[in-house]
């Protein structure tokens, strides 16, 4: 379901885009924002609970300091 409406809104995008209809390249990243929780999410499905709340914990302490690290390097 998720993929036939990210290939519609694809499609609706190029189109509109190659018109040259204002505004309408918003389109293609509403398709790939659909897709791609989707395909982040598959590897998760299977596991129990106390896993994912140990994965959502290290990443909710992790994700902050690697991003501020990040930024640090590369300013």
């Amino acid at each position: 379901m998720i993929l036939s409406r990210t290939m519609i809104l694809l499609v609706l995008g190029s189109a509109s885009a190659m018109t040259n209809f204002g505004g309408a390249g918003i389109l293609n990243f509403y398709a790939l924002y659909f897709l791609l929780p989707f395909s982040l999410s598959q590897p998760l499905l299977g596991l129990r609970g106390r896993t994912l709340t140990i994965i959502a914990v290290v990443l909710a302490v992790v994700t902050p300091q690697l991003a501020f690290g990040l930024r640090a390097l590369l300013t």
